[in-house]
C-alpha cells in the first residue's frame, strides 16, 4: 500500500503540472507545431485542424480537429503522458477519480478530483489492448463515439471531495458510492468513473465546484473566447 501512495503522490504531481502548464523546459517549437498538423490533415477523416500551445512557453499543445463527417475532437497537452481527449461533439468527457495530495499529522490527504479522460486510457474503457493515440481516436471516431454517448449525464451538482486516510487503507467517501457511472476502470488500485457533460451545462457545473482560479483555467482551455 505504501508503494501505492508514493505512485499515487508521482500521478497527482504530475498531473497537476501538466495542467498547469508547468512543464516547459522544453518549449514546443513552431516547426514541429506545423509537422503534427500536416500530419493530421493528411489523413483522409479530416476536414480541418488547429494546433495551439497549451501555454505561451509549454512543451505540449492542444489540437482542435473537424471532421469530414461532422464531428469534433479537441485534445489537449498532446505530446504529454496526460494527454486528454476532452471533447467529443457537444460533450466533455469527466474523469472522476481520487489524488494523493499530501500527509498531514500521519493522514493521507486525498481528493475527489475532476479532469477529463486520459487518451492512453481508452483501452481500459474499449476492453484493447492497443495503446490509443490521437490519431486512433480520428481514425475510430465512430466507435468512441458510440461509447461516449452511453456514458452516464455528469450530475451538475457533483463537487470535488477532500478527504483523509488512516492505516494506509483507502476508504472512499459516502458521496463517491451516490453517483453511479456507466463505465468505471481501475489503474493500479485508484478506481475511476467516467461521465459526459453537455457544454452548454459547463458554466453551471464549475460555478457549483467553486474551482479555484487554476483549476477552472486547466478545465477550460478548450474555449475559443
Amino acid at each position: 500500500m505504501k508503494k501505492l501512495f508514493i505512485i499515487s503522490l508521482l500521478v497527482f504531481i504530475a498531473f497537476n503540472a501538466f495542467s498547469r502548464g508547468l512543464v516547459d523546459d522544453s518549449p514546443l517549437t513552431d516547426s514541429v507545431m506545423h509537422g503534427l498538423e500536416l500530419q493530421i490533415r493528411k489523413n483522409g477523416n479530416v476536414k480541418d485542424v488547429i494546433v495551439k500551445r497549451s501555454a505561451s512557453s509549454a512543451k505540449f499543445c492542444n489540437v482542435e480537429v473537424y471532421l469530414n463527417n461532422g464531428g469534433y475532437l479537441f485534445f489537449e497537452n498532446h505530446y504529454s503522458l496526460y494527454e486528454y481527449i476532452a471533447i467529443l461533439d457537444d460533450y466533455l468527457i469527466i474523469d472522476w477519480q481520487p489524488h494523493f495530495i499530501e500527509i498531514e499529522n500521519n493522514q493521507e490527504i486525498w481528493n475527489l478530483s475532476l479532469s477529463y479522460l486520459v487518451v492512453s486510457q481508452l483501452n481500459l474503457i474499449l476492453n484493447s489492448n492497443k495503446q490509443w493515440t490521437l490519431i486512433d481516436v480520428i481514425n475510430n471516431y465512430d466507435l468512441i463515439k458510440e461509447v461516449i454517448m452511453h456514458l452516464s449525464d455528469c450530475p451538475i451538482d457533483f463537487l470535488e471531495e477532500r478527504f483523509y486516510v488512516a492505516n494506509e487503507k483507502i476508504a472512499l467517501p459516502e458521496k463517491w458510492y451516490k453517483y453511479s457511472s456507466m463505465n468505471s476502470f481501475e489503474i493500479k488500485g485508484i478506481p475511476h468513473k467516467l461521465f459526459k457533460l453537455k457544454i452548454s451545462d459547463f458554466d453551471m457545473f464549475t460555478e457549483l465546484q467553486n474551482f479555484e482560479n487554476w483549476k477552472l483555467k486547466a478545465m477550460s482551455t478548450w474555449r475559443n473566447d
